[in-house]
């Protein structure tokens, strides 16, 4: 294990100790005030302890993954357009090919797992490349609610880390982030806090007009009387953008459908109710978002079926 303050590290070790992050305070040695690295089987975990900083990470290789657990404090994290706040007990994957900055305005505390992609399919490679600001691993997913768990008790046992306790720790993160990404993940809703009324409004609209293929940007705006800036701002503050959600809403009520036991339409006839109007570009879509064609998911549900 290595502990190094940042005043006795240079910025460049720093920097590689974290997968790439560089940190400035607002003044010399402030920034940082620990940090302890290990590498286990050629996964680099570091605890990062940082006062009031911005820490900036540029693009960096395609393989590259960073699972970030808030261990305590907080921090506002922002890519390109998209941006997400980061509060304790969150678990945020990092595709290492986005430059990302976070500002952390007090004190935060953080868990860094940097480590090559794990075996993901077309799922979890789709769904890390549509989420500029890192995907958000939360409680409503079964394995994520178990990952979340473990880093808890990783950040709680990082001295013992070590030998065999290590190897087996950072198999079982494996495992689980391999399971994780090989299933889409629960699409990312405005907290209830967070939420404005102007905003709970428009996505209840959005849900109720799904169907609709004029649904958009400017038909949203202009059916709340609102400027098309200020419709992408109140997305863009939950981490959302609109195009994307309002896609990524109609794939998953086709996949909902396409999962129904007794359902048997045709699936261009499915693509065009939710508003997709091409059938080759629907099915890149899906094949995107979920690992695999309509016609290969609705024939997995239907040979689940006939073994049951």
């Amino acid at each position: 294990m290595v502990q190094a303050p940042v005043e006795e590290a240079p910025d460049r070790c720093l920097a590689t100790r974290l997968g790439g992050w560089r940190l400035r305070g607002p003044g010399a040695g402030q920034a940082v005030t620990c940090c302890e690295v290990k590498s286990i089987d050629g996964v680099v975990v570091s605890r990062l302890q940082a006062g009031p900083c911005v820490a900036r990470r540029p693009a960096g290789p395609a393989q590259l993954l960073l699972v970030s657990y808030v261990i305590s404090g907080g921090a506002r994290a922002s890519s390109r357009r998209s941006r997400r706040l980061l509060a304790p007990g969150d678990l945020v994957l990092w595709p290492g090919d986005r430059p990302v900055t976070l500002h952390v305005p007090g004190a935060l505390e953080l868990l860094v797992l940097a480590m090559d992609r794990p075996g993901t399919d077309a799922t979890g490679a789709g769904l890390l490349a549509s989420r500029s600001a890192g995907v958000r691993v939360g409680a409503q997913d079964p394995v994520g609610h178990m990952l979340s768990g473990f880093f808890d008790g990783l950040s709680r046992s990082f001295a013992s880390l070590e030998g065999p306790h290590g190897t087996a720790a950072v198999a079982l993160v494996r495992a689980l982030l391999d399971e994780c990404l090989a299933r889409p993940l629960p699409l990312p809703r405005p907290s209830p806090q967070a939420s404005r009324p102007l905003l709970a409004r428009i996505l209840a609209y959005a849900e109720a007009h799904l169907s609709d293929p004029d649904l958009s940007s400017q038909s949203l705006a202009e059916a709340h009387g609102i400027s098309l800036r200020t419709l992408q701002a109140l997305f863009e503050r939950e981490g959302l953008r609109v195009a994307q959600w309002i896609r990524d809403r109609r794939l998953e009520r086709c996949r909902d459908t396409l999962c129904r036991p007794g359902w048997d339409g045709r699936i261009i006839d499915l693509a065009m109710q939710w508003g997709f109007n091409d059938p080759s570009h629907f099915s890149r879509l899906f094949r995107m978002r979920y690992g695999r064609a309509p016609r290969q998911e609705r024939a997995r549900v239907e040979a689940r079926a006939l073994r049951m």
